[in-house]
């Protein structure tokens, strides 16, 4: 057991792809308090290894050199709310707050298929912090400021995850009034596709498809993954929603002369056909018929679509 640590540094030294490290950081908690003291010395000589020194902290209990080593780390290399987090168990809620309000400045970045819609990036960590600092507020007795936090990130993002936590934490008979200001500001944002996300996964089927229908110039038929899916969840609900978005991927694939796409588009007008017998009388668009006769005008020549039309 004495000479794991010796054998591991040897082969930190060696590591060129990160595998060490994560062997290193496994066995801390396994080896006894001199091992680990021992091991912590030799490890000092050198700042490449905080976060192996920090693994052998936590197995010590010892929360403020976790901390102080953090506070070594580069910023773009520190993690608040690993160590907010560890505050909040040990109940040092003051500074966990300091932790979890501290900008992270490294992390992954990633976009949803609404994100990448409306052209947002965001960080893999910022509706961890929301929630995090909502949960060191509570525990604060301070749900006023944690509801707070929660709204605003949902005001930004949304999100509704952070519609269910926010909710989740509301008095006796406030959900209905609060749910119908939040689905307010979803009908009345600016990023659409975030909005129709939100209302069909909740589910309000009934204000998805009047969202689709309010904005029905907005959407673009190059968002496929996007409007194919809720095209189809809105077919029983609202024919006139559902065709709308149908439409838009439709005319998209034609409008780009996307032949290897020829086959969707010829599905998507099939379900055009079907759903017109459901369409209501008094509509913002044309008929189908006309939209058809539409169609064949601007694009007629596009023989490879229409013989999978007649197929």
């Amino acid at each position: 057991m004495i000479r794991i640590p010796a054998r591991l540094t040897k082969s930190l030294a060696a590591d060129t792809h990160g595998l060490a490290p994560r062997i290193a950081k496994e066995v801390v908690p396994h080896l006894p308090e001199e091992c680990l003291k021992g091991w912590d010395k030799t490890l000092a000589a050198d700042d490449e290894h905080i976060e192996i020194r920090q693994a052998i902290a936590d197995a010590q209990g010892d929360l403020d050199r976790y901390l102080e080593l953090e506070e070594r780390r580069p910023d773009w290399r520190q993690n608040p709310l690993a160590a907010a987090e560890r505050l909040l168990a040990a109940d040092r809620l003051e500074e966990a707050l300091i932790w979890v309000r501290k900008e992270r400045k490294g992390g992954l970045a990633y976009a949803s298929r609404e994100d990448m819609a409306e052209g947002r990036i965001n960080r893999v960590h910022d509706l961890d912090k929301v929630r995090l600092e909502a949960r060191i507020l509570e525990a604060m007795k301070d749900r006023p400021a944690a509801q707070k936090v929660r709204w605003a990130a949902f005001e930004q993002t949304l999100n509704g995850d952070i519609l269910r936590d926010y909710v989740a934490k509301l008095g006796d008979f406030e959900e209905f009034e609060e749910l119908d200001r939040a689905f307010a500001l979803a009908a009345a944002s600016l990023r659409p596709y975030s909005a129709l996300a939100l209302l069909l996964q909740w589910p309000r089927l009934d204000l998805a498809a009047k969202l689709v229908i309010d904005r029905r110039g907005e959407w673009e038929g190059r968002n496929y993954e996007i409007l194919s899916e809720a095209a189809e969840m809105l077919e029983d609900e609202s024919p006139l929603a559902s065709t709308i978005l149908y439409r838009a991927l439709l005319n998209d694939i034609l409008d780009r002369k996307r032949s290897p796409a020829y086959g969707h588009g010829a599905r998507h007008l099939a379900r055009l056909g079907h759903l017109a017998n459901d369409l209501p009388e008094e509509m913002p668009i044309d008929g189908h018929a006309a939209y058809v006769a539409g169609l064949k005008a601007a694009h007629g020549r596009k023989h490879g679509f229409w013989s999978l039309v007649k197929g």
